[in-house]
Protein backbone atom coordinates (compact mmCIF):
# COMPACT_ATOMS: atom_id res chain seq x y z
CA UNK A 1 0.00 0.00 0.00
CA UNK A 2 1.26 2.93 -0.99
CA UNK A 3 1.96 6.21 1.47
CA UNK A 4 -0.98 8.38 0.20
CA UNK A 5 -3.38 5.71 0.48
CA UNK A 6 -2.07 5.19 4.08
CA UNK A 7 -2.55 8.75 4.87
CA UNK A 8 -6.12 9.08 3.52
CA UNK A 9 -7.07 5.92 5.59
CA UNK A 10 -5.21 7.85 8.75
CA UNK A 11 -7.27 11.05 7.77
CA UNK A 12 -10.59 8.65 8.34
CA UNK A 13 -9.31 7.58 11.57
CA UNK A 14 -8.33 10.93 12.74
CA UNK A 15 -11.65 12.83 11.79
CA UNK A 16 -13.34 9.48 14.15
CA UNK A 17 -10.92 9.94 16.49
CA UNK A 18 -11.60 14.33 16.96
CA UNK A 19 -15.65 12.88 16.66
CA UNK A 20 -15.02 10.51 19.74
CA UNK A 21 -13.29 13.00 21.38
CA UNK A 22 -9.77 11.08 21.38
CA UNK A 23 -7.93 14.19 20.11
CA UNK A 24 -8.59 18.03 19.99
CA UNK A 25 -7.95 18.18 16.48
CA UNK A 26 -5.71 16.88 14.00
CA UNK A 27 -2.68 17.36 11.07
CA UNK A 28 -0.51 14.49 9.55
CA UNK A 29 3.08 14.68 9.43
CA UNK A 30 4.23 11.10 8.05
CA UNK A 31 7.55 9.37 8.72
CA UNK A 32 8.70 5.83 8.36
CA UNK A 33 9.93 3.49 11.87
CA UNK A 34 13.00 1.80 11.94
CA UNK A 35 11.26 -0.80 10.08
CA UNK A 36 10.34 1.24 7.31
CA UNK A 37 6.49 1.43 8.24
CA UNK A 38 4.32 4.83 7.96
CA UNK A 39 4.12 6.32 11.19
CA UNK A 40 2.35 9.82 11.96
CA UNK A 41 2.62 12.45 14.14
CA UNK A 42 -1.47 13.89 14.22
CA UNK A 43 -1.38 15.53 17.59
CA UNK A 44 -0.20 17.11 20.41
CA UNK A 45 -1.24 18.33 23.43
CA UNK A 46 0.24 19.52 26.89
CA UNK A 47 1.31 16.33 28.24
CA UNK A 48 1.59 14.16 24.87
CA UNK A 49 2.14 14.03 21.22
CA UNK A 50 -0.60 11.27 19.70
CA UNK A 51 1.21 8.81 17.19
CA UNK A 52 -0.67 6.78 14.62
CA UNK A 53 1.46 3.46 13.41
CA UNK A 54 0.44 0.95 10.61
CA UNK A 55 0.12 -2.21 11.72
CA UNK A 56 -0.13 -4.22 8.32
CA UNK A 57 -3.40 -5.55 6.79
CA UNK A 58 -6.54 -7.29 8.74
CA UNK A 59 -9.59 -8.64 7.96
CA UNK A 60 -12.64 -7.33 10.06
CA UNK A 61 -15.67 -9.39 11.16
CA UNK A 62 -17.30 -9.44 8.31
CA UNK A 63 -14.28 -10.53 5.59
CA UNK A 64 -13.49 -6.68 4.62
CA UNK A 65 -9.98 -5.65 4.05
CA UNK A 66 -9.26 -3.17 6.38
CA UNK A 67 -5.84 -1.03 7.49
CA UNK A 68 -5.04 -1.71 11.35
CA UNK A 69 -3.40 1.71 12.81
CA UNK A 70 -2.30 1.66 15.90
CA UNK A 71 -3.26 4.77 18.16
CA UNK A 72 0.18 5.91 21.09
CA UNK A 73 0.42 8.85 23.23
CA UNK A 74 3.92 9.60 23.35
CA UNK A 75 4.67 11.67 26.92
CA UNK A 76 6.68 15.02 26.48
CA UNK A 77 9.91 16.39 28.40
CA UNK A 78 9.44 19.53 30.36
CA UNK A 79 10.48 21.41 26.60
CA UNK A 80 7.39 19.92 24.69
CA UNK A 81 10.09 17.00 23.64
CA UNK A 82 8.92 13.08 22.60
CA UNK A 83 10.24 10.97 25.40
CA UNK A 84 10.20 8.21 22.40
CA UNK A 85 8.23 5.11 21.53
CA UNK A 86 9.65 3.23 24.35
CA UNK A 87 7.76 5.31 26.89
CA UNK A 88 4.45 5.20 24.74
CA UNK A 89 0.86 4.57 26.07
CA UNK A 90 -1.17 2.26 24.04
CA UNK A 91 -4.72 4.10 23.14
CA UNK A 92 -6.12 1.87 20.85
CA UNK A 93 -5.98 -0.32 17.34
CA UNK A 94 -8.51 0.87 15.18
CA UNK A 95 -9.52 -1.18 11.31
CA UNK A 96 -10.10 1.54 8.65
CA UNK A 97 -11.88 0.33 5.54
CA UNK A 98 -11.25 2.94 3.45
CA UNK A 99 -14.04 2.07 0.50
CA UNK A 100 -16.88 2.19 2.97
CA UNK A 101 -15.08 5.11 4.83
CA UNK A 102 -15.43 3.20 8.71
CA UNK A 103 -13.84 2.60 11.57
CA UNK A 104 -13.79 -0.20 13.86
CA UNK A 105 -12.59 0.61 17.22
CA UNK A 106 -10.86 -2.92 18.08
CA UNK A 107 -11.35 -2.14 21.43
CA UNK A 108 -7.60 -3.14 22.59
CA UNK A 109 -4.87 -1.00 24.23
CA UNK A 110 -2.12 -3.80 24.20
CA UNK A 111 -0.43 -5.50 22.15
Amino acid sequence: MDDVTIMNQMIILCNYLVKEGVIPDFSIELGYNAKGYVKAEIAKDDDYVYMLYDNGMKDDEYGNECIELVLEAEPLDEDGNSLGQAEASLKGFYLVNAEKKTVIDEHKTHW
